[in-house]
């Protein structure tokens, strides 16, 4: 009757929230395995979920082909000798399985993400391999959080020569601040009197195309240059696999001198 009717009349006027609703951790998946993953001539063991249900803003629990890939670009730059005696850094790692990679090479990694679960998540991957030069370190994105970026940066004994990131080109809302953590991270290393500059190689599949304008139309801004590059010179990499994408980012000014570094290892598409 009538009661009904002012109950649902009150319903549809004020709806009960989505936290009203569900449990706020209802799609949170907290079910690890250790996988051993090969990566070149190594054996990199870490924790990841073996489903890919979890929350929408908790993919980084699951390992995806972006980060396969970009892992093996990383072990080719370290083979080659480009990542010895830098610092390096990996922004959203998720898993970590790219920093993990880097740590192996290089003189110190930063591994960050910005989500509190997945930084303990990587720290149970950490706690297994604690001979790595690496710390783990919870980074949002954006200029409101530059007080994060810059204890993570004061932590590392060298500038960051090289940012690493697997499938971070993803959420429109986070491009802008993503953009400015590379840009500060660039413009730091940069000013730091480096004898090479800095930059950013970032593996990612292209779900549309107007993340893709959204994201190179916030590095023009920044003025920073991006080359779309692939696998090239002596270093021999696995197939690129299910539309990923890589991109290097840096200053303006320096992408030939970039180009020229890792030539051994990557090329401008097209380029010959």
């Amino acid at each position: 009757g009538g009661g009904r009717g002012r109950r649902l009349a009150r319903f549809f006027r004020d709806p009960p929230s989505m936290d009203d609703a569900f449990e706020a951790d209802l799609f949170l998946q907290r079910t690890y395995v250790k996988e051993t993953i090969s990566v070149g001539d190594l054996q990199v063991t870490l924790f990841c979920s073996p489903s890919a249900s979890t929350d929408w803003d908790l993919t980084g629990q699951v390992l995806w082909p972006a980060s396969r890939v970009l892992a093996e670009v990383v072990h080719a730059l370290g083979t080659n000798g480009l990542l010895t005696g830098t610092s390096t850094i990996e922004l959203g790692a998720g898993c970590g399985l790219v920093g993990f990679v880097s740590a192996c090479f290089a003189s110190h990694t930063a591994i960050t993400d910005g989500h509190e679960e997945i930084i303990s998540l990587l720290d149970r991957s950490a706690a297994i391999q604690p001979d790595l030069p690496l710390e783990i370190h919870r980074l949002p994105w954006g200029t409101r959080y530059r007080q994060y970026l810059c204890a993570v940066l004061d932590s590392l004994p060298h500038s960051v020569q090289f940012i690493f990131g697997a499938d971070i080109i993803l959420w429109p809302a986070s491009l802008v601040p993503l953009v400015e953590t590379l840009d500060a991270i660039l413009s730091r290393g940069q000013g730091s009197g480096l004898s090479v500059a800095p930059c950013a190689v970032l593996a990612y599949v292209c779900r549309a195309n107007q993340t893709r304008r959204r994201f190179l139309s916030a590095c023009q801004a920044s003025q920073l240059e991006v080359k779309m590059v692939r696998p090239g010179g002596p270093s021999r990499l696995p197939p690129f696999q299910d539309r990923v994408e890589l991109l290097l980012v840096t200053k303006a000014p320096f992408m030939k001198e970039v180009l020229g570094r890792i030539a051994p290892v990557m090329k401008e598409v097209g380029e010959s």
